[in-house]
């Protein structure tokens, strides 16, 4: 029986635990993982080990939402993990636009 796939947001995939998280992710056995990467920072290590990455605004910037939430409609998102804890805020406050 072929697992279910799963597409899974990962933001600031430049912190410091992206790749493990990206790593521990990939080991699963109960389904397979598409990992999409988003980062502010072209040459973040996290972006280089997901499926497929976007470089996108800064938090602090006012498109950054937008381009979230566009990247979650285009990649057909299942998850949304932040990966930095000032973003958790932020999507924690506009939840309903997820």
């Amino acid at each position: 029986m072929q697992k279910r796939k799963i597409n899974i947001l990962l933001s600031s995939v430049g912190v410091a635990t992206g790749p493990n998280v990206i790593n521990s992710l990939r080991d699963t056995r109960d389904f397979r993982v598409n990992i999409i990467g988003v980062d502010n920072d072209p040459l973040a290590a996290g972006l280089f080990l997901a499926d497929k990455y976007y470089v996108v605004p800064k938090l602090t910037d006012p498109k950054y939402l937008e381009k979230i939430i566009s990247i979650c409609k285009n990649e057909k998102i299942d998850i949304f993990i932040p990966l930095l804890s000032k973003e958790i805020l932020l999507i924690a406050k506009e939840n309903k636009l997820f």
